[in-house]
């Protein structure tokens, strides 16, 4: 599975990152990856609380914006705003049903402010 995508300004999903998410450590180090491939923000799928919580740090860390999602109705527009590219990563593994909707949410978000 992969470990973290990015939505370009074309909405389509380019992945960055195709690292199995077997341990927290995987995981961390795919969203550090994804985080320094010039994302503007990351959006963190919430899986297992403590783990989320980890990743968004991670991402932050690398000085890029995070936010910990849980569906595709708790995404804030206003995040998009000036954001050209966008870093996805589930918050377990594996990529869970909620990742696939907030991906399909995050596709109909950007189209919408385009």
């Amino acid at each position: 599975c992969a470990a973290a995508a990015t939505v370009s300004p074309d909405h389509s999903p380019a992945p960055t990152a195709d690292i199995s998410l077997r341990d927290a450590r995987t995981a961390r180090e795919a969203v550090k990856k994804l985080a320094q491939a010039e994302v503007d923000i990351v959006l963190v799928i919430v899986g297992d609380e403590l783990n989320s919580n980890r990743l968004r740090e991670v991402a932050e860390r690398e000085g890029t914006r995070a936010y910990l999602v849980d569906s595709a109705e708790h995404m804030d527009p206003a995040w998009l705003e000036g954001v050209s590219r966008i870093g996805i990563t589930p918050g377990r593994p594996p990529p869970s049903r909620s990742f696939r909707a907030c991906s399909r949410g995050l596709k109909t978000i950007r189209a919408r402010s385009t």
